[in-house]
């Protein structure tokens, strides 16, 4: 029996094999949970079509075993799964009312309804943070210059137009790389502060899923939004390794270039520049923070981070120095080794610990330099 307090969490004091164990068992009891209600809900209805919404969706192992182990045939999961797809569904009812019932609300192809921010705001934002960026230019194809830098091993940061309604960043704000590499994969795990084992997805053109990928419904909306896990074929496991499962399965996003025309085209150029039509792709996030949402958000955790380049809308950013004060989280700098150089790089960083550690005390927290 393990004596453990919130403090204790994620840190060695759990085994590692008692924590896998537990997150197995806890996995399992949640399949057998929603497939038990979702074969509840089949017996009633006798529909061949789920619709479903809410957190526990973003669970895309279950949501694959739903469609494996009962009748119905097919399943939407609606992408925002989450307060924000209540109040889309709010609308849409609100919608069908004021139409006296007459009015059929479609699913939309995309689910960009947070602000956008345009090529001055980006600009004004570039200019407060000037001193602290080695360079930047504003290109014409943001597309081509990604696809270019993913090829030379570079990871990059992807802030494009509209933010998605979802917690789970897709198309416009995300952390790119090429499949291809073990190295490139730690790296992003390192910078995303995540565990070694953890799969990152692949982004694949929806011309060649079925080259990489085993699909069990050839037509599903969900396979867009990073809610099924499929089987990856054995060109999958060869050619793409570190986007696949130790289990080989994958998270996939399928890309329509109807959906996004920008991120299509980015795997395109990747594709034909390396003959793969993938790019690995996670949230523009780190442990513990949110996804971000203003160019200021970006640029400060770009500052922050050991990434190589940020594409903001068509500009191309890379940087010459971190310092602590960027730090999107500044209690993050404490926990994360990356930045122990800057103790003898940078005068300030042991004033800036203490006034940090002056502040978690007043908060009640404690913990140790």
């Amino acid at each position: 029996q393990l004596s453990l307090s919130e403090d204790d969490l994620e840190t060695d004091k759990i085994p590692y094999g008692f924590s896998a164990d537990l997150a197995a068992q806890l996995q399992f009891e949640t399949e057998e949970s929603i497939i038990e209600m979702a074969q509840n809900l089949y017996e009633k209805t006798k529909s061949k079509n789920l619709c479903i919404v809410w957190w526990v969706w973003l669970n895309s192992v279950a949501n694959g075993k739903v469609l494996e182990r009962t009748a119905f045939e097919n399943i939407y999961i609606l992408p925002s799964t989450d307060d924000s797809g209540l109040a889309f569904g709010c609308a849409v009812y609100g919608k069908y009312l004021q139409d006296g019932k007459k009015y059929i609300p479609s699913i939309p192809y995309n689910f960009y309804f947070w602000k956008t921010y345009w090529d001055s705001e980006i600009f004004e934002t570039i200019q407060k943070y000037e001193d602290k960026i080695l360079k930047y230019k504003k290109v014409e194809h943001p597309e081509q210059i990604a696809a270019q830098l993913l090829k030379e091993w570079n990871i990059i940061w992807w802030f494009q137009g509209w933010s998605e309604s979802w917690p789970r960043a897709l198309w416009n704000r995300s952390i790119l790389a090429d499949p291809r590499s073990i190295k490139i994969r730690d790296r992003v795990n390192m910078i995303k502060k995540r565990e070694d084992w953890r799969p990152l997805a692949p982004s694949i053109l929806s011309e060649y899923v079925t080259d990489f990928f085993s699909l069990s419904h050839k037509k599903s909306e969900s396979y867009k939004y990073m809610l099924l896990v499929v089987d990856a074929l054995d060109r999958a496991k060869k050619e793409i390794p570190w986007v696949v499962h130790i289990d080989g399965t994958a998270r996939i996003q399928e890309v329509d270039k109807t959906q996004n025309p920008l991120y299509h085209g980015l795997i395109s150029e990747f594709y034909e520049l390396t003959g793969i039509p993938v790019v690995l792709n996670t949230s523009f996030n780190t442990k513990g923070e949110p996804i971000v949402e203003t160019p200021e958000d970006a640029l400060r955790m770009f500052l922050s981070s050991e990434l190589d380049c940020l594409i903001m809308w068509n500009y191309v950013i890379s940087k010459e120095n971190i310092f602590p004060e960027y730090a999107f989280k500044r209690g993050v700098v404490l926990y994360n080794r990356l930045y122990k150089k800057w103790e003898k790089e940078i005068d300030e960083y042991s004033i800036f610990l203490q006034e940090t550690k002056s502040s978690y005390k007043k908060q009640g927290f404690h913990y140790e330099i």
